[in-house]
């Protein structure tokens, strides 16, 4: 049987957990080169700003913080500055979850609206999870002090606090889809409604992919954290489940404004064209808009989002 407390093990884990950081923060790397056209286009004014994009922008931001900061981890040689970093990279991390689930919670308020109840739900959760991550979050790490090889290390961990935090992003993630695929579905229940469209099935796909993927990712981590085998195992899987989040998270919000900005000749539905370059009000995230050809026949009533 595996003694998980030898400090011989302990030095394995922490040699495994090295090179999956490595590979997390290429991963991030090349993604974060391939996605900066979106904030060009933003400085350049190319794509007007709105608030909604704010979850995307902290959460990809906090995490290149987290990245960096654990990348100097073996520079930092005096302890005082090792508690300062760690619990800069508690707080990044905390805040990065919460951001990714921000982001689809966004889309699915924008469905629902006309629901005060429901939005309320989605708000409280969401502030929620913010208080959650960074409250708890950033209590993980206990200590983090010069080790013997004089870098800074790990040296406790609270893991029932991270598994608080990983349930509570699961529970809040599906909650989100739920009320995500409920509220795509109202569109279809009634006459006259617009049907399952390019944009309805982008939407659909988007959130189940994103839940089904950090599902994958949340349950495995969440596993180790309860069962506490030691402090290195703990957190084996936090970076990777930040880093695959994140990504998913994002690519829901910029494959939208890539959609708006490129958007298909024409959807023809039941003989209702949809042009989503032309202006009404219900936009998911931060992007897509439908039409006023819905005006011209009072039999529409597809609703407009005032989010922005």
């Amino acid at each position: 049987m595996v003694n998980w407390q030898d400090p011989a093990e302990i030095g394995k884990e922490a040699a495994i957990f090295e090179n999956i950081f490595s590979f997390c923060f290429g991963l991030y790397l090349w993604d974060y080169c391939h996605t900066l056209w979106f904030e060009w286009g933003l400085l350049s004014r190319q794509t007007p700003f709105k608030w909604t994009f704010m979850p995307y922008l902290v959460g990809r931001y906090s995490l290149i913080v987290m990245l960096v900061g654990l990348a100097t981890l073996t520079e930092i040689k005096d302890e005082p500055h090792c508690g300062v970093l760690y619990r800069l990279l508690n707080f990044t991390n905390a805040i990065s979850m919460a951001c990714s689930s921000m982001n689809l919670a966004i889309r699915t308020a924008a469905l629902w609206q006309h629901h005060r109840s429901i939005i309320t739900l989605l708000v409280a959760m969401s502030l929620g999870q913010l208080g959650v991550a960074t409250f708890f979050g950033t209590r993980f790490i206990v200590s983090g002090s010069t080790g013997p090889l004089d870098t800074c290390e790990t040296t406790e961990t609270r893991h029932n606090v991270l598994v608080v935090l990983y349930v509570y992003t699961i529970v809040f993630d599906f909650i989100v889809l739920v009320l995500g695929i409920k509220g795509l579905m109202r569109y279809t229940e009634s006459e006259n409604r617009v049907s399952r469209t390019q944009l309805w099935n982008l939407l659909y796909r988007q959130g189940i992919g994103y839940f089904l993927l950090t599902f994958v990712f949340f349950v495995p981590s969440t596993t180790l954290a309860a069962l506490n085998l030691n402090h290195m195992m703990d957190v084996m899987l936090s970076v990777p489940t930040i880093v695959g989040s994140t990504i998913a998270s994002g690519h829901c919000v910029i494959s939208l404004v890539q959609r708006e900005q490129d958007p298909p000749s024409s959807l023809h539905v039941n003989q209702t064209r949809l042009d989503f370059t032309k202006a009404t009000r219900a936009q998911f995230t931060s992007c897509v808009d439908v039409v006023d050809s819905f005006d011209r026949n009072p039999s529409h009533t597809f609703p407009r989002s005032t989010i922005r």
